[in-house]
């Protein structure tokens, strides 16, 4: 049994460049996070470049959301956003958070001024 908080899972697709998305868990393995779906946590690290093209079923690391503090990507936004705001899923940028957004998904660590594809601490709800 695994009971770290970051654990190696194959990836549905290719996840490389999508680091500190948000992530689901599918049949076919980890994917990229929509504002329907329901995440697990945040992509750590994805496979390096692979000459042969193929991607799914390589290895990843996720960062379970369940009690530690998580490095996030921000969607479309440019709000301040203060210690403790509530951070949604952002409907037009799968795997991105936004201020607000769709659901409570975590809430912010730190105060920020938002920007597309700032990296900023969370914590999941």
């Amino acid at each position: 049994m695994n009971t770290n908080n970051v654990v190696s899972a194959p990836a549905a697709s290719n996840l490389t460049g999508k680091e500190y998305q948000v992530v689901k868990l599918t049949a076919n393995g980890i994917d990229i996070c929509t504002s329907a779906d329901t995440p697990i946590g945040t992509l750590h690290r994805a496979m390096p470049f692979q000459e042969d093209g193929t991607y799914a079923g390589k290895s990843v690391a996720v960062q379970l959301k369940a009690a530690s503090v998580h490095f996030c990507t921000i969607g479309n936004s440019s709000a301040a956003v203060a210690r403790g705001a509530v951070l949604g899923l952002d409907a037009a940028n799968p795997g991105m958070l936004i201020p607000g957004g769709t659901g409570t998904i975590a809430y912010a660590w730190d105060p920020f001024t938002a920007f597309t594809g700032a990296i900023v601490r969370v914590i999941f709800a």
